[in-house]
């Protein structure tokens, strides 16, 4: 069979035997209905054969492929047969997605009606504002530099900041959210589903070498897995990282783009962390009578020196290590000024005695001059029973000393206490998006 140039009629057009509005294909003599959110996906991974779902025929099937040579290959398959078979330049391909995506982002909403509201799979269970905010997604990640595969100059990829955050009540599953560019992702995560040893071991595997998944599950089921991969340049004086979240809901774009490696490394390990501290959700299938006991075990499958040291420009331990880096954390112990405590124990109870800049922790004690100033530069300026700060008080400035603050008991601290720094309850400025692991330096 000789390969047709012509590119694949995709069209946003009123078709099929009711003549609903929709993204179809024509094949001999009927339409076919495509599934846009495979559709745009297929654009997201190059050198593998992705499919484009058609729709209301099962005996039909769309692959495409992107090739070394820029070009996509689609494969038009009936019945287990291949009946047509194209090859068109990429720019050309991601043109038509994009614009029949952005059609049918128009057409949402409208007086149209469309032919995928039928299908219960698809957009039937959804809000509108949730159809929206699916395709408009799709059509951002196609605007994005990456749905070209390599050989691409690195300088002219634009580099995303990537986010991991979590948000939840203490004894809930935990939502979380990963964030590349201007592309989201949310899900949520279950403690007793998730192997956190081998996320640790994914995390640290990508120091050395070039790939790591990491696998992220809500109640037994694949929320998200995340593929990483590095690539080596000498154009830019940081490692490039090609993040690509492939999301377990057939509803949901893939989403990839380029970043800052030590970023993204950061973010998924204190990401991580930070969810095992307060926010895991107790097992489904047993009585947990130390239920702080229980996280504490979790974050301890979790925490890496290795990790640590990577993402703070420490030196990096070799791999036969192991033995000397790994120590297990006893308690966590975080300061979050609040009326009643300064330090707190992973069990939610008040951690040492502050006197004289001087704290009274467990057997020991440790002396932080010019804490207790600093802690009263806050406490004098809230008003506890409204939970509101005078105006114009530099949150900036207080954190900044209060880092340093907390690098100077990190460096008293045994190493089997863990030590985070928190923002107050009060702080509504932003300054701090997220809770701090303070690393001994």
């Amino acid at each position: 069979m000789n390969d047709t140039y012509n590119p694949l009629c995709i069209k946003f057009r009123e078709g099929g035997n009711e003549g609903k509005l929709g993204i179809w294909v024509g094949y001999d003599c009927c339409d076919l209905l495509i599934d846009p959110i495979s559709l745009g996906n297929s654009l997201c991974i190059s050198h593998k054969w992705r499919t484009i779902n058609v729709m209301e025929d099962s005996n039909i099937k769309i692959y495409s492929l992107i090739d070394n040579a820029l070009r996509v290959c689609c494969w038009i398959v009936d019945s287990g047969i291949m009946m047509r078979r194209y090859k068109f330049p990429i720019n050309e391909y991601v043109d038509a997605v994009k614009q029949v995506l952005g059609q049918l982002y128009q057409a949402i909403g409208s007086n149209y009606e469309l032919a995928y509201e039928s299908d219960p799979n698809l957009f039937e269970p959804l809000s509108l504002d949730d159809k929206i905010d699916i395709i408009y997604k799709q059509i951002r990640a196609l605007g994005q530099t990456i749905s070209l595969p390599h050989p691409l100059p690195l300088r002219s990829i634009k580099i995303d900041p990537f986010n991991f955050r979590v948000e939840g009540e203490y004894g809930h599953d935990t939502r979380f959210e990963i964030r590349i560019g201007n592309r989201n992702y949310v899900n949520y995560i279950t403690n007793s589903a998730n192997n956190f040893e081998y996320i640790r071991h994914q995390l640290e595997n990508i120091i050395y070498e070039n790939e790591a998944q990491i696998k992220i599950n809500n109640n037994f089921i694949n929320a998200v897995t995340l593929h990483l991969q590095k690539i080596h340049t000498r154009e830019l004086d940081y490692t490039v990282m090609k993040v690509t979240l492939f999301p377990y809901e057939l509803n949901q774009p893939i989403i990839s783009g380029y970043c800052d490696s030590k970023q993204v490394i950061r973010a998924l390990y204190q990401g991580l962390l930070g969810i095992t501290r307060i926010n895991l959700d107790k097992d489904m299938n047993a009585e947990i009578a130390d239920w702080s006991s229980y996280r504490l075990n979790i974050y301890n499958k979790l925490k890496s020196p290795l990790v640590e040291h990577y993402i703070n420009r420490l030196r990096i331990y070799k791999q036969d290590d192991y033995i000397t880096r790994q120590y297990h954390i006893k308690d966590i112990i975080t300061i979050n000024i609040d009326a009643d405590a300064d330090l707190w124990h992973n069990d939610g109870c008040v951690s040492g005695v502050l006197f004289e800049d001087t704290f009274e922790i467990d057997n020991l004690s440790i002396r932080i001059d010019g804490f207790e100033r600093w802690r009263d530069e806050f406490t004098d300026a809230v008003d506890w029973s409204t939970s509101t700060v005078e105006e114009g008080f530099d949150w900036g400035a207080w954190h900044k000393r209060g880092l340093e603050l907390a690098q100077q008991l990190r460096q008293q601290l045994p190493n089997e206490y863990e030590l985070w720094y928190s923002a107050p309850f009060e702080d509504n400025s932003g300054t701090l998006k997220d809770d701090i692991l303070i690393i001994k330096q």
